[in-house]
């Protein structure tokens, strides 16, 4: 039996997409389906068509149309079987049908049953309008030819040329011409090559090639070789079978003009530029053989072909891993194109011809490592073969007949995915004493943001709720409201100076206490009023830094006394002058000067005001200086003693105890040593058994369960985890990150142990149901669905991944969105590109240049890369737009 492989898939990829469900408006509920189909998503669009035919209130019409998209669907994505089931004459809404016919008879051909596939056409040939008559004439023809029977061939096309249209009469004359040239008749198919004007366009390549290959037989190898050429030169309209054919064609022609030296230099420049060519089987045996019966060790051939052959030294990757664990710090050989087989079997071969023990020695050696490098590949098995004969030859019978015992098992590289990071690094959250504003205003980010960047937020708010100051809680009205006209000077003026103290805007109050101090400058509470707009000039957005520093150095220049009477200004001057040395270095961080002074006047507020308010704000701001310049031993040393000295006091505020112990974890978590990595997770466990209304209990539990992922600690993340999963309700505004790290830490522990997986996938598609108005949350989710997928085995077939449904989870992200660009850009594009990287490396090139022009379309970040892709596809696997 001849051509036996791919014979009937290559000729239905070649179909136009036919419309079997209607005309141009779709139904909603079948809009999805007809989208996968369009894109040549086979596999997503057959899911859908046979959800859609499971519904009760599909009509008869419906279901026909349905059915015969599903049949197309199948036999497209390569299940033949379920096709042919879908399709039984009893049972198929679609019975009766030409059309069921078709692809009933595409669906036979596709199991190999090739007489039966030939059968079911000849009754859809019969059949004067039904559709698709010349792909399944031309399918049937060849299916002939792969039983051998080309005189059958030939009489299916003869009659199917006799009652069809022009165009299609032609293009089956011209098949039939391929026929007799390919069994050695040229000049009967010199007399049945139609002529070009009579083919449609999109067989007139195939005309040219085979009109060259004609003069080639002629013997008018130049001018065979001139039309090859061209066919090379002007690729559009072609496969990319042809196309290259129209190399090989060259090839032979130029073999036939000017020997086998330039031909194989043809051949040789041809894979070059071509090195994945579908042809390296028959371009690579030409190579062999034209080399020389006895060439030299120089012979410039052989040198070629070692250049496709990787050094077979390790390449080191040093101490620093390349990818994600530490495996991939470990020495490996060099990855290797399939050419690089080819050029080992063909080299071997040469070098064998050369016959020096050297030479020998080094065939044998190109041998195995083809082996080695490419067990699942034909060329594993002809090069024990070969090397058997070697053997024999050499009298070396025992080990020849080992090497025929040896079975080389076909490997499989599984696709893995890249990391799921769960938590975004929480950035501290600047104390700038904006108190409750600057919490409202955190508070209102979170109900705009999701996921991690919403956590975030609501955890700088309640670091704003305990490092800030709180705003007056006065009646507003009364505060506002004028004095009674009967109340003396001193008294207006009194009661204006506490409205001005009291006003909960702090622009506002500044606003109120400088106009207080200009038309008041000599009063006895000038200084008070000073101090005060000093402070609450730090409060306004953006903190009126100038003005405050005015204040304190107007306060601090003149006589001492002014402030005796002032509350706690010796203090108060001291946090002013911190906020502001803070402030100045937060603004400039290349301020070395800055950073340093507001870490002294900490210290020094620390040293001299110890267990007061100021010291707790100082020690914070200390610490946090301490953390942003990476001192983050100093740092967590800081915030323990926060947290330790403030747990004794009488009425200690356990959120601020809380927030000390959860600073502390963290500065420990980026300490320099795997230790303090450890004993950060006990720091977490302080800040989680906090007694009373501790606001950060939730987020301590989430880093912890972070930072024992990241020390590789599933087993013990995953069990602290599902425990305080499974003691919130689902309206938790925490179950969901929750589940999203639990996700992410059974993912990392599984190591494609399919029930860990399988218990993930569970878990995202939970947390699915609450991102229908969350666009950012519903395309994270789908590629963590995605890479899960990709790592599961198939109910029905274990040794396949599920794949297919990864590309579904993918691609549902661009089927949302429409043609809209999307809400966000990062997941969104993670899946986009999983699902063009899973089309590429399973060679569905259509549906891969369709994804990637899609993806292109939406104009974001990585649109320009989309777009390449897709051209890189097209011209590499000759893909043209119909």
């Amino acid at each position: 039996m001849k051509h036996t492989a791919a014979i009937v898939p290559a000729l239905i990829l070649a179909l136009a997409v036919p419309s079997t469900a209607g005309g141009d408006e779709h139904d909603d509920r079948t809009a999805a389906a007809d989208d996968a189909f369009r894109m040549a998503l086979w596999d997503v669009a057959a899911r859908k068509y046979r959800t859609l035919l499971a519904a009760d209130d599909a009509e008869a019409a419906d279901r026909a149309a349905l059915t015969l998209r599903l049949a197309e669907s199948l036999v497209r994505d390569g299940r033949a079987a379920d096709a042919l089931e879908l399709l039984a004459p009893d049972d198929s809404p679609a019975a009766g049908t030409a059309a069921a016919t078709f692809w009933r008879a595409q669906a036979l051909a596709g199991l190999g049953r090739f007489g039966e596939a030939v059968a079911e056409f000849d009754v859809h040939l019969a059949d004067a309008d039904a559709p698709h008559r010349i792909e399944a004439a031309l399918t049937s023809a060849n299916l002939q030819l792969s039983l051998e029977n080309a005189s059958g061939a030939m009489r299916t096309l003869a009659a199917f040329a006799e009652a069809a249209p022009p165009g299609d009469a032609a293009r089956a004359q011209l098949r039939r011409a391929a026929i007799l040239l390919d069994a050695g008749h040229p000049a009967d198919a010199a007399e049945l090559l139609p002529a070009e004007d009579s083919l449609p366009a999109s067989a007139v390549p195939e005309a040219r090639y085979i009109r060259a290959r004609l003069l080639l037989a002629e013997g008018a190898a130049e001018e065979a070789a001139g039309l090859f050429a061209t066919l090379i030169d002007n690729p559009a309209g072609q496969s990319l079978v042809a196309h290259h054919g129209a190399a090989l064609g060259l090839a032979d022609a130029i073999h036939a003009t000017s020997g086998p030296e330039a031909a194989s230099r043809s051949l040789l420049t041809f894979l070059g530029d071509n090195p994945d060519t579908p042809l390296l089987d028959p371009a690579f045996r030409r190579i062999l053989r034209w080399l020389p019966e006895n060439p030299s060790s120089g012979d410039p051939t052989l040198a070629a072909l070692a250049g496709w052959i990787p050094s077979p030294s390790p390449t080191a990757t040093g101490f620093i891993p390349r990818g994600e664990g530490a495996a991939s710090a470990w020495p490996s050989s060099a990855a290797m194109d399939e050419i690089a087989a080819f050029a080992m079997f063909t080299r071997a071969h040469g070098l064998h011809r050369v016959g020096s023990a050297t030479a020998r020695d080094e065939a044998r050696r190109l041998m195995a490592r083809l082996r080695a490098n490419f067990p699942g590949h034909f060329l594993a098995l002809r090069s024990l073969l070969t090397e058997a004969r070697w053997l024999m030859d050499d009298g070396e019978k025992s080990a020849a007949l080992h090497r025929l015992d040896i079975v080389a098992d076909t490997s499989r590289t599984l696709t893995t995915a890249g990391e799921a990071r769960f938590l975004q690094a929480l950035a501290l959250a600047r104390a700038d004493g904006a108190g409750e504003s600057a919490a409202a205003r955190f508070d209102e980010a979170a109900n705009l943001l999701d996921g991690e960047y919403a956590e975030t937020a609501r955890f700088n708010a309640a670091l704003a709720r305990i490092t800030g100051q709180a705003a007056a809680e006065d009646d507003n009205e009364s505060i506002n409201s004028e004095p009674p006209p009967a109340l003396t000077t001193r008294t207006r003026v009194r009661l204006e100076l506490e409205r001005a103290l009291a006003h909960p805007d702090p622009a506002a109050a500044v606003a109120a206490l400088d106009a207080f101090l200009r038309d008041h400058p000599g009063h006895p509470r000038a200084a008070e009023a000073r101090l005060a707009a000093a402070e609450r000039a730090l409060l306004t957005t953006p903190p009126d830094v100038s003005f405050a520093a005015a204040q304190i150095d107007a306060l601090t220049t003149g006589d001492e006394s002014a402030t005796a009477t002032v509350p706690d200004a010796p203090a108060r001057i001291a946090l002013v002058r911190l906020r502001i040395a803070d402030l100045a270095a937060a603004d400039d961080t290349d301020d070395d000067d800055a950073a340093g002074r507001s870490v002294a006047i900490a210290r020094r507020i620390i040293a001299e005001k110890p267990d007061t308010p100021a010291a707790v704000e100082a020690t914070l701001t200390l610490g946090r200086n301490l953390f942003q310049s990476g001192n983050f031993n100093d740092a967590r040393i800081t915030f323990e003693r926060l947290a330790l000295d403030n747990a004794g006091m009488e009425n200690a505020d356990p959120a601020l105890i809380q927030a000390a112990w959860v600073l502390a974890a963290r500065a420990a978590a980026l300490g320099a040593t795997t230790q303090s990595r450890e004993e950060a997770l006990d720091l977490f466990d302080q800040a989680i058994a906090v007694p009373g209304d501790a606001p950060l209990r939730g987020i301590a539990k989430l880093e912890k369960a972070r930072l024992m992922i990241d020390l590789n600690r599933h087993a013990e993340a995953i069990a602290f985890l599902r425990e305080a999963r499974s003691a919130m309700s689902a309206e938790d505004p925490l179950h969901l990150p929750t589940g999203l790290l639990l996700g992410e830490a059974i993912y990392a522990m599984s190591a494609g142990e399919p029930e860990a997986l399988a218990e993930a996938l569970v878990i995202y598609d939970d947390l699915l149901a609450r991102a229908e108005n969350q666009p950012a949350l519903f395309h994270r989710l789908q590629y963590l669905r995605g890479i899960t997928l990709e790592r599961l085995p198939r109910p029905e077939d274990p040794s396949r991944m599920r794949e297919d449904e990864a590309i579904e989870a993918y691609y549902s992200v661009i089927r949302r969105t429409g043609d809209e660009p999307p809400a966000e850009w990062e997941w969104f594009e993670r899946c986009a590109f999983g699902a063009l990287t899973l089309l590429e490396n399973a060679e569905r090139w259509q549906a891969a240049v369709n994804l990637a022009r899609k993806i292109a379309s939406f104009g974001g970040p990585r649109a320009a890369e989309a777009a390449e892709r897709a051209d890189q596809l097209r011209l590499r696997h000759m893909i043209w737009d119909e």
